[in-house]
């Protein structure tokens, strides 16, 4: 426990269990400090400068001393082969680490993979009809031969049904808690956990001893929506976890879709209202995602192609021609050069990204792959 990143593993853990410390401040802490360790330790006239630090977290940090049971916490995740992913490392999940509320640590227990170039919330009510579970299943067995992650929250109904129809067909398949691993909630879902891990994952920004609480399912929601690309409710009532999911997707700029139902239908009336308010567009089938989504541009079933330009996609040339007058481009200017959806751009950005074709710079500037200039 004495190497470099074991300590901030460590340390970032000791400050996320102070009274006060939240996602943002911890954060600050580690940018202004420099290092977790550093923060743990930092003077009260270096805290007082830092932003999200007021009076009373700052007086928190300095008379909680937490590194004890920090201690006790990462020890229990070695044991349990939990592996911990570091907000400022590279292998911490890219789609995750856009967004501003993202959580300094997340751990993650299974063979889960994060960054595969297409990916899917799916998210419902806990009380669904059974057409909504057969369209659930359809929709997944449908889009499998594209391979996708499939991301959902492991609580009763839809989420319980999407989990299990990615387990059948061996998708990589990623269930968000809102608690530590030392739990499954609900207990019933103890065995689909296990089977998750299998070809997927269970991850959680709670420490391993952390308990339910009411104010996790929210914080729970926002990463299910920043894993992905895009958020499906497949039912919904006017209000719940599942339209606090699809607002935050929503508003990390990601695709929403809703399935419609009929007025009347009060487990519908959330999807209606989404669609209603411009908020998620309207689907009633796997191929109206595969085709919002371009993935029939990208099927795994195709031979790899060269990176030559004759041979991209149509989204990828758009953006290769906005390189043409300059080397470097700030992601505004490619919005404004190519003419793509917000949506559609960051999605084919990182795609190309994965495929090596461009570089992110700091600032949100990309530009080409040295064999493409």
């Amino acid at each position: 426990m004495t190497s470099n990143p074991h300590n901030d593993y460590l340390y970032a853990i000791a400050l996320s269990l102070i009274p006060k410390i939240g996602p943002k401040s911890i954060k600050s802490l580690i940018k202004y400090c420099g290092s977790a360790k550093d923060a743990y330790f930092a003077d009260k006239s270096l805290l007082a400068k830092i932003p999200n630090m007021g009076p009373q977290s700052i007086s928190n940090l300095k008379s909680h001393r937490t590194i004890d049971k920090a201690k006790i916490i990462f020890e229990s995740i070695e044991k349990n082969k939990i592996d911990i992913f570091f907000y400022t490392k590279n292998l911490y999940p890219s789609r995750l680490k856009a967004i501003p509320d993202a959580p300094p640590l997340l751990f993650s227990q299974g063979n889960g993979h994060f960054d595969n170039p297409r990916s899917l919330a799916i998210v419902g009510t806990r009380t669904p009809s059974n057409r909504a579970l057969n369209l659930c299943r359809q929709i997944i067995e449908e889009l499998s031969p594209f391979h996708p992650t499939i991301i959902s929250g492991l609580a009763y109904g839809i989420d319980s049904c999407v989990h299990q129809m990615a387990c059948k067909l061996k998708l990589n398949n990623i269930a968000v808690l809102a608690h530590g691993h030392q739990f499954i909630y609900p207990k019933d879902h103890i065995k689909l956990a296990q089977k998750i891990k299998s070809n997927g994952a269970l991850v959680s920004e709670f420490n391993f001893f952390e308990k339910i609480k009411r104010e996790h399912f929210p914080m729970r929601n926002r990463i299910i929506a920043a894993l992905a690309d895009a958020c499906l409710v497949i039912e919904s009532p006017q209000r719940g976890g599942s339209i606090i999911t699809a607002q935050l997707a929503f508003d990390y700029n990601r695709e929403v879709f809703a399935i419609p139902g009929r007025p009347t239908d009060g487990k519908s009336k959330g999807c209606n209202a989404l669609i209603k308010t411009h908020k998620a567009s309207l689907i009633e089938s796997a191929q109206d995602i595969i085709r919002a989504l371009s993935w029939e541009e990208h099927y795994i079933g195709k031979a790899p192609t060269p990176p030559i330009l004759e041979l991209f996609d149509c989204n990828e040339e758009l953006i290769i021609k906005c390189f043409q007058q300059k080397e470097s481009l700030h992601i505004d200017e490619i919005l404004m050069r190519s003419g793509l959806s917000f949506g559609i751009l960051n999605r084919t950005l990182l795609a190309m990204e994965l495929k090596s074709y461009i570089r992110s710079m700091p600032g949100k500037r990309f530009i080409l792959s040295d064999h493409l200039q």
